[in-house]
């Protein structure tokens, strides 16, 4: 009873503040953060005491077998909604791509890389593999993103139950990376592929050497080193792999042993030194001024290292989806949940190694991206969480295993799980929302000219680069119209964007649209 009337008071007192002081969307976001911040806090005094010897539970036979197919089905079911998705933003480049010969592209993009800046060739073999199964359905591409994401959860559960944390802590922190709503662009998103697949290969390259850590067999060894060689040319993130099995070590296998470690840290700089070779530099997004963001450090990568980050991992809404209301009464709901987690879970119960490997695993994935890390109440760019996804989930697993009775250990897990996967739905229906307008605003152009003159450029005025935080075409614009009307010649861009003549001499006959915006029409023609 106490559990409930503590979770009433933190919940109300939570809706008040985000219903009646909150005003903004940022102002929202601020107060989840002072939440968080109270767990974290919390966690951390209550946890740092030495674990006490605790009773393994007995398993009864399909337990494990249950407790996986119970986390591949609520993920499923949940995600269930991204499914019917129309392609979004940089999709319509990366469909451009996958259109040229496969063997000679993809060898392209390994010896040379995406524009100067990205070295991701297994992520971009998926995408190939995905056009030669689904061609121009959509669909097939987020079944895809899906199959990925559940593989991925499957590699989680497998690891926690490899680092000895029990079938009830691995089916819960499944279920929970499973419906965490911070995943919602990685997993919503084909463009965001490459994040999924990285991460994929992280935690069963993690379980492979876990495993083989316990039996010794070297195929699993040289299944954990190829999982992080495929992990790192499907996005940079990976990188950080060696550091996280440098956490597996020290803080929860029984002996340290940094022997096996040596491969991996020597395959790390070569496959650095390769990427370097490729790009002409360390790659990456770039500033205004064509510096590498990656060398950007400072207040503001710690603030959001430290602070937003772990508050976006533990409760990731999206405050710009209407209605609004749900967004407050779901962020006072899960903030007062986790906090009563905090506070009931027993003293000790996880122990300061294992609440170190959890932290662990939420920051290091984090630090490749760190010029992101300070994310808006959109969401936007958030696909950078998904990898750190798994140190949250582990430590909730592990905070719900301290609890006591059993009965109210599972009520808790249920109402967590259940909070999550409905801001899962609320965060999609951003991305439902956006992709039916792009769907609509290129019928409509296909509509407004069906056959523009040879080599047309488009131009779009006053058209937004993102709605709901979900990007709008801010890049793709030219492939979506190439692709709509089946012309390779014409081009497209904002008003605002340089001209991309390429190598024509003369000026292209073009085509102004204004972007209206409305019920009835998203664009109409702009005399020029």
């Amino acid at each position: 009873m106490r559990h409930v009337i503590l979770l009433a008071i933190l919940a109300a007192i939570l809706l008040l503040l985000l219903a009646t002081v909150a005003h903004t969307p940022r102002a929202r976001l601020n107060i989840v953060q002072v939440s968080a911040a109270l767990f974290y806090i919390l966690v951390v005094v209550r946890q740092s005491a030495v674990s006490p010897s605790k009773t393994v539970e007995s398993e009864f036979p399909g337990k494990r077998g249950l407790l996986l197919s119970l986390s591949i089905l609520i993920g499923a079911v949940v995600w269930a909604r991204m499914v019917p998705l129309y392609f979004i933003a940089d999709d319509f480049e990366h469909l451009m791509l996958s259109r040229q010969p496969s063997m000679q592209t993809l060898w392209a993009l390994t010896i040379h890389g995406q524009q100067g800046a990205f070295l991701r060739p297994v992520g971009f073999a998926t995408i190939f593999i995905d056009h030669h199964v689904w061609g121009g359905w959509p669909n097939g591409y987020h079944m895809t993103n899906l199959a990925f994401h559940l593989t991925t959860v499957a590699g989680l559960f497998f690891l926690c139950r490899e680092l000895r944390f029990g079938a009830t802590v691995a089916g819960i922190a499944a279920m929970m990376f499973a419906v965490l709503p911070i995943e919602t662009e990685a997993v919503s998103w084909m463009g965001a592929r490459f994040d999924l697949v990285s991460a994929c290969f992280v935690f069963w390259g993690a379980f492979f050497y876990v495993s083989y850590r316990r039996c010794g067999t070297k195929v699993r060894y040289l299944a954990a080193l190829a999982c992080f060689i495929l992990g790192a040319l499907s996005k940079e993130n990976a990188y950080v792999f060696p550091l996280m099995l440098v956490a597996a070590e020290c803080f929860v296998l029984p002996q340290r042993h940094f022997r096996p470690l040596i491969a991996f840290f020597l395959a790390a700089p070569v496959l650095f030194a390769y990427r370097w070779i490729t790009l002409g530099g360390i790659g990456g997004y770039v500033d205004a001024q064509g510096q590498p963001m990656a060398f950007h450090a400072g207040f503001k990568m710690m603030e959001g290292l430290f602070l937003r980050a772990p508050a976006m991992l533990l409760i990731g809404l999206n405050w710009v989806q209407p209605p609004a209301a749900v967004a407050i009464e779901l962020a006072a709901a899960s903030a007062a949940a986790v906090l009563v987690l905090a506070v009931f879970c027993k003293a000790g119960s996880i122990g300061w190694k294992r609440m170190c490997f959890c932290f662990t695993w939420m920051l290091l994935p984090l630090i490749p991206a760190h010029p992101f890390l300070l994310t808006t109440p959109d969401l936007k760019t958030t696909r950078i969480f998904y990898g750190a996804a798994a140190g949250i989930a582990m430590l909730l697993a592990l905070l719900l295993d301290g609890v006591y009775p059993r009965r109210v250990r599972y009520a808790m897990a249920g109402l967590l799980i259940g909070l999550f996967s409905l801001g899962v739905l609320h965060n999609v229906n951003a991305w439902r929302s956006t992709a039916r307008l792009e769907a609509r605003f290129l019928s409509e152009i296909k509509a407004l000219t069906p056959a523009p003159p040879p080599d047309a450029e488009f131009v779009f005025h006053d058209m937004p680069t993102t709605v709901r935080g979900v990007y709008f075409l801010e890049a793709g614009l030219r492939d979506s119209i190439r692709m709509t009307l089946g012309r390779d010649d014409v081009t497209a861009r904002r008003v605002a964007d340089p001209p991309r003549s390429g190598d024509r001499r003369e000026i292209p006959p073009q085509i102004h649209v204004q972007w209206v915006g409305r019920q009835d029409a998203l664009i109409t023609p702009l005399s020029r």
